[in-house]
């Protein structure tokens, strides 16, 4: 029986930023993004929230209004976006998700992954996030 996305659960995502006639050069994008469910500073995102109970093989599409994407993701903002490499942010972020992993995690993957969270950067970069 395969998992579903709840808390604390692992989830392996494909994002991708489909071309689109209206976006510029950047559209076609994608990226694999990997967090737990669940662990943010501020409880659940609406990000997360609209992927509850899916499983391996689930795909949804998401529409985001600019002006609202960082609430909507939340802690994982800044990743997702780095990820993707957009160079500039579109009237409406138009997302394909598919649900790649749901898996168990560990208490030492939660906890590193709550740190992470809550140092409000996760850019990868020197100041030691990711």
């Amino acid at each position: 029986m395969s998992l579903t996305i709840n808390g604390l659960k692992k989830v392996g995502l494909f994002i991708s930023f489909p071309k689109q006639d209206h976006n510029t050069d950047e559209s076609g994008l994608s990226a694999n993004f990997e967090f737990i469910h669940g662990i943010g500073p501020t409880g659940l995102t609406s990000f997360e929230l609209s992927m509850a109970d899916k499983g391996e093989g689930d795909g949804f599409d998401l529409n985001i209004p600019a002006a609202q994407a960082p609430e909507f993701f939340g802690h994982n903002y800044t990743p997702i976006l780095n990820l993707l490499a957009l160079q500039v942010m579109p009237d409406n972020l138009l997302l394909e998700v598919l649900v790649v992993t749901v898996q168990e995690c560990d208490g030492h993957e939660v906890v590193k992954s709550i740190v992470k969270a809550g140092s409000g950067c996760g850019c990868g970069g020197s100041c030691g996030c990711g």
